[in-house]
């Protein structure tokens, strides 16, 4: 199958004198290759000064808990409400629920999410935008209401953040939400269960597996010279 992914990569399988349509069909099947798809995403720029950032935060993750000096993942996430156009035919044993195709747009909400690193306590707030105003409004909250006895509180931003809100997506947010009111709801009643169930992310990816995982990224010293090469 070696040679079979490399001619996948170059678009070259149809034109094959050796291989038949069913052959590449398989191909992609088993190896769970879609070369027709493509995804734009946001390529960082992973250098010295990123692993360095990077280790920072990962520091924060695994130092010791302090209940005065909090450490907070912190992050938005956009909701679009949509309502249905009639009414879905519920669910009956043997047939799973059907919706219609077409739908109503009502608009968008915001969500913010704060997550405690080292304990199990996170939060929703539920705005229709997200200005520098509202993130002020949620610093407010996270200092006044519910960290009102801390020293320090710091702020986060990395895959902490993106695993709770893939786990609120699955369980909350994987159908058709009409109103802001419905969503602040939901999201009211997942947060409690959540944190009454104490769910906690266990973090795993600590800077000595960042360092063999990224070693590329990290400036190399000189065994001679002791000097680091400055990237060009």
């Amino acid at each position: 199958m070696r040679a079979l992914d490399a001619e996948i990569t170059g678009w070259t399988l149809t034109e094959h004198a050796g291989l038949s349509r069913e052959t590449v069909r398989r191909g992609l099947h088993e190896n769970e290759l879609k070369p027709w798809q493509r995804k734009m995403w946001r390529i960082a720029r992973v250098d010295a000064e990123y692993v360095a950032r990077m280790e920072d935060v990962l520091d924060l993750y695994a130092t010791e808990p302090k209940p005065n000096q909090p450490v907070v993942s912190f992050d938005e996430s956009p909701v679009q409400l949509i309502g249905e156009v009639r009414e879905p035919i519920a669910a009956v044993p043997g047939q799973a629920q059907h919706y219609d195709s077409e739908y109503h747009r009502n608009g968008t909400a915001n969500l913010f999410v704060m997550v405690d690193a080292h304990r199990p306590w996170r939060h929703v707030k539920v705005t229709d935008q997200r200005t520098g105003q509202d993130f002020a409004a949620c610093m407010r909250d996270l200092v006044d209401q519910h960290y009102p006895r801390a020293q320090r509180i710091r702020i986060v931003w990395l895959n902490m953040m993106e695993i709770e809100i893939g786990v609120r997506c699955t369980m909350c947010l994987d159908r058709r939400i009409e109103q802001r009111s419905v969503l602040e709801s939901e999201m009211a009643t997942w947060e409690r269960r959540r944190n009454v169930s104490k769910e906690k992310i266990k973090w795993m990816f600590h800077c000595e597996k960042a360092r063999k995982k990224m070693r590329h990224a990290y400036p190399q010293i000189n065994s001679r010279t002791n000097a680091i090469p400055v990237a060009a």
